[in-house]
């Protein structure tokens, strides 16, 4: 058995029988494939958003802790660390059994992103 990947895109495999892509024909299907895995990738983080609404009020990324607090109030619980490059705080709102809880990232005192973490109590 004899396998080989050149860099010019060509894969040959030798057995009794050639088998053989050329560069456009495979570069395509990779293409093809990398598309659908991304938009997979994409579907799987639907639980990761950029926005909250708390009331009739939209907090989204790029927003402030103070904008924040001043739009859905003081958090369930807050969590922080630190690091090397600044400080990370996660914001915690439960919004009830009926909705989920949300964690809001903020690194360096601007939000970064909102995830939903699991239903409310």
């Amino acid at each position: 058995m004899f396998y080989r990947i050149d860099l010019s895109v060509q894969l040959k495999i030798n057995l009794d029988r050639s088998i053989s892509y050329s560069g456009g024909e495979f570069m395509k299907k990779i293409l093809v494939l990398i598309i659908i895995l991304l938009f997979i990738y994409g579907e799987s983080r639907s639980s990761s958003s950029e926005s909250l609404r708390c009331g009739s009020e939209l907090t989204a990324v790029g927003d402030t802790k103070v904008e924040v607090i001043t739009k859905c109030g003081k958090p369930s619980f807050r969590e922080k660390t630190s690091s090397k490059r600044g400080g990370i705080e996660k914001s915690y709102y439960d919004r009830g059994s009926a909705d989920f809880v949300y964690v809001l990232i903020f690194y360096g005192g601007t939000l970064k992103y909102v995830e939903q973490a699991g239903r409310g109590k």
